[in-house]
C-alpha cells in the first residue's frame, strides 16, 4: 500500500521554503492528494434541513469571518507562523496547483476545506453563489472527490465518521499482538485528519476498484447539485 511510511511534517516560517518545495514534489508524484483544514468554530450554524443555497451562504459567512486554526502551540504559532500570502504564493509558484491530468483532490465531508483553500489561493472573498463557487473549484482543482460519497457505496465496510474509518483502516494485529485502542482513549488528532482521509480513500479504492470507474469528480457533500460536467 502506498500509505506505508507516511509521516506528519510541521511547516513553520523557518522551513516553509523547503517544505513547500517538498509538497510540490509530492503533488507531482502522486495522483491523489488529501486536504483538510482546521477552524475554531462556526459563527453561524445552518438549520438541519437547510437548502444547498443556504448552506453555502453560511459557509461563506463562516469562512470570511474566521481564520484558519492550527492545532499547535499557540505561543509558537504567534512567533513562527507562516504568512498566509507567502504560503499561497509559494504553493502556486511551485506548481502545487497546476492542472495535471489524472490528479484528484480528496476530502471528507468538508466543503469548508475547499472554501478555505480557494480563499487562500485567490487572496479574495468567496463568490456569491454556490454554482460560481463550484465552477471556481473546478477551475482551481479540476478533479475533486468527497470520501463521504464513496462511503455510501460501501456501507457494509465503512461508517461515516473518522473514528469508524480509523478502526477499519488500522492494520490488523501481528501474531500475539492485540489491536490498540481507538475511541475516547485514543482520539483522532486534528492534524492527522488529512492522513486518515487519504488512508480511507486508498483503502476504499483498493477494496472497491470499480469506484475509480464511476463519475465521482466534483461530488462534494453539500454541493450535490453542482457536479461539473
Amino acid at each position: 500500500m502506498v500509505m506505508k511510511g507516511a509521516a506528519l511534517r510541521e511547516v513553520w516560517a523557518t522551513n516553509v521554503m523547503e517544505e513547500t518545495a517538498l509538497i510540490a514534489a509530492m503533488t507531482k508524484s502522486f495522483p491523489f492528494i488529501a486536504v483538510d483544514t482546521e477552524l475554531s468554530d462556526f459563527l453561524r450554524h445552518p438549520p438541519r434541513f437547510a437548502s444547498m443555497k443556504q448552506l453555502y451562504q453560511d459557509v461563506k459567512h463562516n469562512v470570511e469571518g474566521m481564520e484558519l486554526e492550527e492545532q499547535i502551540d499557540l505561543e509558537r504559532n504567534r512567533d513562527e507562523d507562516v504568512d498566509v500570502e507567502l504560503l499561497s504564493d509559494l504553493l502556486l509558484g511551485n506548481g502545487c496547483f497546476d492542472r495535471r491530468p489524472g490528479r484528484t483532490w480528496v476530502t471528507f465531508h468538508r466543503i469548508y476545506d475547499l472554501a478555505y483553500l480557494v480563499t487562500l489561493l485567490s487572496h479574495s472573498l468567496l463568490l456569491e453563489t454556490l454554482i460560481s463557487f463550484a465552477l471556481l473549484i473546478d477551475d482551481v482543482l479540476n478533479s475533486v472527490v468527497d470520501t463521504k460519497y464513496i462511503v455510501r457505496s460501501c456501507r457494509e465496510d465503512f461508517g461515516t465518521g473518522d473514528l469508524r474509518l480509523l478502526r477499519i483502516l488500522r492494520p490488523g494485529p501481528k501474531s500475539g499482538q492485540a489491536r490498540g485502542p481507538v475511541g475516547p482513549a485514543r482520539p483522532i488528532d486534528s492534524p492527522n485528519d488529512s492522513l486518515v482521509t487519504a488512508m480511507a480513500f486508498e483503502r476504499m479504492i483498493h477494496n472497491f476498484p470499480h469506484l475509480l470507474e464511476e463519475e465521482l469528480e466534483v461530488f462534494v457533500w453539500g454541493m450535490e447539485s453542482c457536479k461539473i460536467e
